[in-house]
């Protein structure tokens, strides 16, 4: 049996998550559509429509968005760790939490309108050139084509327009309420996970010259074992407790990650691991890679950066990824 990839689970935990996230939005925000006349915000039609027709047709949506472009995530995911060898996969890891959980708790309410017209737009263009080329299309067939997709996705277009400035209201408030009450929780969190992963990242680098030493030639990559996974589990478990129980040493444990984190930067450049001019997305890497040093060695003192911290690091990975997105190894495996 072939084993599942990280990537292809996170695609498919994604594909279950959002519209799970967007069903409980809508059953439990109390939509309030001021900005219509006061008969339509009476109207029994559209309130059937924002409570029960618009979650349905999102929630359609996002799964036929990852449907569409599970694979090309999946592999720009796996094309990411690959060329950036140079930068351990526990640092990429390390980002890509801080930017899933903004991406979840204030993107989503806020760019589903905009995917749900997309989405069916697409549905609807892709069902109608199915069995023929667009480009093979008269002119008078294309302009038919394209009026068909625009009123075919009328439904999601009205639904949209709806509660557009509501979503826009929920991504404040989720905003808001986020970072008032648990930015200070995701820090320290982002703190202990980044002293675990770079721990087990000086780890794997060991292993590696053992092996390497062991059968007298190179060794590309060593992956984690459970055991090591195990234990930067514990690690983070235990930092936490030491930071809310206000024990001072754990100041100490925060050193750890730029001293480790910077052993295995330069140990994987030295021992050239990808070559500088070769690595596609090198100069972003190394951007991504310090601004995980800045956010542990200072934004960590001053509390007014911890926002800006998390929101420059997250910024800088997204950058990163769609990077890889419009990789050229995608075009050569669609020819």
């Amino acid at each position: 049996m072939k084993k599942l990839k990280f990537s292809r689970l996170l695609v498919l935990f994604l594909a279950i998550a959002i519209p799970i996230f967007i069903t409980y939005n809508f059953w439990v925000y109390d939509f309030k559509l001021n900005w219509l006349p006061i008969s339509w915000q009476e109207s029994k039609f559209i309130l059937a429509l924002v409570q029960y027709v618009t979650p349905i047709l999102f929630c359609i949506a996002w799964i036929y968005f990852f449907w569409v472009l599970a694979t090309l995530i999946a592999d720009s995911i796996d094309l990411m760790n690959k060329e950036s060898s140079f930068i351990s996969v526990h640092y990429l890891f390390f980002f890509g939490v801080n930017t899933l959980v903004l991406f979840y708790i204030f993107l989503i309410p806020l760019i589903t309108p905009v995917v749900a017209i997309l989405a069916y737009s697409s549905m609807i263009f892709k069902g109608l050139t199915s069995r023929v080329s667009y480009d093979d299309l008269d002119e008078g067939t294309r302009t038919s084509v394209r009026i068909i997709t625009f009123w075919a996705a009328i439904p999601a277009i009205f639904c949209s327009i709806l509660i557009i400035p509501e979503s826009l209201q929920i991504s404040l408030e989720i905003w808001n309420d986020f970072w008032l009450n648990y930015v200070d929780d995701l820090f320290f969190f982002i703190k202990a996970l980044g002293v675990a992963l770079s721990i087990g990242a000086t780890v794997l680098i060991y292993k590696r010259g053992v092996q390497e030493t062991e059968h007298g030639k190179k060794v590309e990559k060593i992956k984690a074992t459970p055991g090591l996974i195990l234990s930067e589990f514990l690690i983070v478990l235990f930092i936490l407790f030491l930071n809310y129980q206000n024990i001072e040493f754990v100041e100490v444990l925060y050193y750890l990650s730029p001293i480790f984190s910077g052993f295995t930067f330069v140990i994987n450049i030295v021992k050239g691991r990808k070559s500088m001019e070769g690595d596609y997305g090198n100069p972003l890497g190394i951007a991504v890679w310090f601004a995980f040093m800045i956010t542990i060695l200072l934004f960590r003192r001053y509390e007014f950066l911890r926002i800006w911290s998390i929101i420059i690091s997250a910024i800088l990975f997204t950058i990163y990824f769609i990077a890889f997105l419009n990789h050229p190894t995608h075009e050569k495996k669609s020819n």
